[in-house]
C-alpha cells in the first residue's frame, strides 16, 4: 500500500484543494475538542475509511460529519433515535425500543451503521486540550506509510475475546482488522498489538440495547 494522501471532495486545482483542507483543519481548532472524536477522524483520513457520527441534530455531530466529509471521505451523521436523545445524558429518551429499532432497519440508517468507523458524538462535559493543531496532525498522517502488519499473539487473543463478548459478524471482524492495522502504521509500529486492537473496536457501532 502507497504512502497516503490527502484529498478533498472538491474538484478543482490543487491550490483550492488545499484551501479547502486548511479552512476545515482551521475549524477544527476551534471546536471544542473532542479527542476521541477527533482521534477517529485522524484515523479515518489516513485510512481513507468511511466513517459515521450518531448524536444530536443541534449537536456537533453533523459539523464533524461536513468536516469528514471536505476531507474526501464517505462521512454520514445519524440520530440514535427518531427525537435524538438516546446518546444524551441530559435528555431523556422519548422513542419507545420498538420505534428505535424501526428507525434502526431503515435503509439508510443501516448504511450508516456500516461504515468503516462509527463515532457517538455527545456535547462535551467537561474542556479538554491538545497541544497539537489538526493541520499538525494532518502533517503527521500525511508522513506515515499505511502497509500491511502482522497482529502480535496478544492482539490476536484480544479480538478473538471482541469477536466472542461483542458477536461481531465477520465483516465487522475484517473492519477492526483494517482498522488496527491503520491505527498501528499511525502509530509508526512494527505490529499490531492489542492497544491497537482495543482502539478500533471501540469505533465499531455497539448493540443498541
Amino acid at each position: 500500500m502507497d504512502k497516503v494522501k490527502l484529498h478533498c471532495a472538491h474538484c478543482g486545482s490543487d491550490e483550492i484543494k488545499v484551501k479547502v483542507i486548511e479552512s476545515a483543519a482551521d475549524y477544527m481548532d476551534v471546536m471544542p475538542d473532542m479527542l476521541l472524536v477527533r482521534r477517529a477522524l485522524e484515523v479515518a483520513i489516513f485510512g481513507r475509511f468511511s466513517i459515521c457520527f450518531a448524536g444530536h441534530p443541534e449537536g456537533y455531530g453533523p459539523n464533524w460529519a461536513r468536516i469528514a466529509g471536505e476531507f474526501g471521505l464517505t462521512a454520514h451523521f445519524i440520530t440514535p433515535c427518531l427525537c435524538g436523545n438516546l446518546l444524551n445524558p441530559r435528555r431523556a429518551c422519548s422513542c419507545s425500543i420498538a420505534r428505535i429499532n424501526r428507525y434502526h432497519e431503515k435503509p439508510l440508517t443501516r448504511k450508516a451503521r456500516s461504515s468503516d468507523l462509527y463515532m457517538e458524538v455527545t456535547d462535551p462535559r467537561e474542556e479538554t486540550t491538545t497541544a497539537e493543531s489538526f493541520k499538525e496532525a494532518l502533517s503527521r498522517i500525511e508522513k506515515a506509510v499505511l502497509k500491511a502488519l502482522a497482529f502480535n499473539p496478544e492482539a490476536i487473543n484480544l479480538l478473538r475475546a471482541a469477536r466472542r463478548e461483542l458477536s461481531l459478524t465477520p465483516l465487522r471482524v475484517e473492519k477492526t482488522k483494517r482498522v488496527a492495522n491503520a491505527i498501528a502504521c499511525l502509530s509508526q509500529c512494527e505490529s499490531i498489538g492489542p492497544e491497537h486492537v482495543a482502539e478500533a473496536v471501540q469505533y465499531q457501532p455497539k448493540s443498541l440495547f
